[in-house]
């Protein structure tokens, strides 16, 4: 009878123990493994990886703009889209794979005993569109998607570290060219979604590395310019040189802008880079008008460029020093920085632009788009993005192209068409009435050297 009784007071307790350990290693919310979870288990996932020469992919699913729909729904609506979200991507990743909630709206998703980096990416393409499903059936009928970024043990690295940074850093280079795609990991051609992709090297995109190879860079003059031309189809000339950030490291080799840019904003390197070439282009600018007086040079601008205090006084000197007007400088915003909205850098761009800069709207059609905004601010140039103009062909494209032409004309700016890189898209572009164009069909990105031979040509 003793015995019966001690099992019986045994069952609830361990029952208990076993609810308060699950508690701890689950996140509340999704019931998902937590962080504490993940530290235990890859512990172990490492340890079977090392003896028995195993591969393990570590992918990071961050969800696009929650953020901003929290603010707009509350966050019971976002607890719900969630949990929502949850159920539908745990049948796709079956044991021993496992999904942790890393973070607000950031899943880490574990795949022990990879087979084929291959197969694991033809993948992605199903988790975004699981998510795509998600954000349409959800009772708001919201747009939900997603970036993903990956790194392989031992391929990329073998330091647990270094893995969950070069995934993370993927992820983000995915954010920065658009958002709602993946990096393959393998190759350069465009992914399924949208967006470039780009071969994650072994140690080549772990900050660190970065940080100290843009530095030593900044000294040897290894980051430059090359410009590429925007025609004026109406009278022949160069209209504007678009200044191009390009990076040849010692070490490193190539590095695209795509991978080092965002980096160089996030961490203030873009600051003196931007400077100590805007010095060069402005100096080649002046050689460049003696051989076209009407001449411009366009210089994209990040966020911390823009919020920089020295930029009015540094381009004003420069100007000054090498007799170069203001006009002559057209600044690029692309349309994709939803900072645009903020008050303080719609006056600065006021302010440029009150001062004889002018101002150009990059990636027009594929971003920010608020129209409201865009009324509101002085630009001259709107740069209609390339997927727009290569569309312009189709009957839908070119009622979209004529449309954003004709509200350019109505807000008295000038429209530019990007990505043009056959005669037939340039044909299109002509009957539109678009005389502003560019890409590689009227010019490539080019080096100084080469782009003082151009303006030497004939028109």
């Amino acid at each position: 009878m003793k015995t019966t009784r001690k099992k019986k007071e045994t069952l609830p307790l361990l029952t208990l123990l076993a609810g308060m350990v699950h508690k701890a290693l689950h996140d509340r919310l999704t019931d998902l493994p937590n962080r504490f979870f993940f530290d235990e288990e890859i512990v172990q996932n490492l340890k079977d990886a090392r003896k028995s020469g195993a591969r393990i992919a570590l992918v990071l699913i961050d969800l696009d703009n929650f953020k901003e729909l929290n603010d707009a729904y509350g966050h019971k609506a976002g607890d719900l889209l969630l949990r929502q979200l949850v159920d539908r991507l745990r049948p796709l990743i079956p044991p021993p794979e496992y999904l942790v909630r890393w973070g607000g709206d950031e899943f880490l998703w574990v795949v022990p005993g990879l087979e084929s980096e291959e197969k694991l990416v033809a993948r992605f393409s199903d988790i975004l569109q699981a998510i795509h499903v998600v954000g349409r059936e959800n009772p708001l009928a919201i747009e939900l998607t997603a970036s993903i970024g990956h790194a392989i043990y031992p391929d990329h690295s073998r330091s647990l570290d270094r893995l969950l940074q070069l995934a993370d850093y993927a992820m983000y280079q995915v954010k920065n060219s658009g958002k709602n795609n993946f990096f393959t990991g393998q190759h350069d051609s465009p992914g399924p979604v949208g967006g470039g992709t780009r071969r994650i090297l072994k140690n080549r995109a772990i900050p660190s590395v970065l940080f100290d190879r843009l530095n030593a860079s900044l000294k040897t003059e290894n980051i430059t310019f090359v410009y590429q031309p925007v025609r004026d189809m109406d009278s022949g000339a160069i209209h504007s040189l678009e200044c191009l950030l390009r990076w040849h490291d010692e070490k490193l080799g190539e590095v695209l802008p795509l991978e080092f840019i965002p980096y160089a904003e996030r961490n203030g390197l873009i600051i003196p880079i931007g400077y100590s070439l805007m010095e060069k282009a402005v100096a080649r600018l002046r050689e460049w008008k003696q051989r076209q007086p009407g001449l411009r040079l366009s210089i994209n601008l990040s966020l911390p460029q823009l919020l920089d205090y020295q930029l009015y006084p540094t381009l004003a000197r420069l100007c000054r020093e090498h007799h170069i007007a203001h006009d002559d400088i057209i600044f690029e915003i692309t349309e994709r920085q939803s900072f645009l909205e903020r008050p303080v850098c719609q006056e600065k761009l006021k302010f440029l632009r009150r001062h004889d800069f002018h101002l150009a709207l990059d990636d027009f059609g594929i971003g920010w788009s608020n129209f409201e905004s865009l009324y509101k601010l002085p630009f001259d140039f709107i740069k209609i993005d390339k997927t727009i103009v290569q569309s312009a062909h189709t009957p839908k494209g070119n009622r979209v192209m004529n449309a954003i032409v004709q509200l350019c004309r109505a807000l008295g700016m000038s429209p530019v068409a990007e990505g043009i890189e056959t005669g037939f898209s340039d044909q299109v572009v002509h009957e539109l009435g678009v005389s502003l164009r560019q890409g590689f069909f009227h010019g490539p990105p080019a080096t100084e050297n080469a782009t003082s031979a151009l303006l030497l040509k004939p028109r």
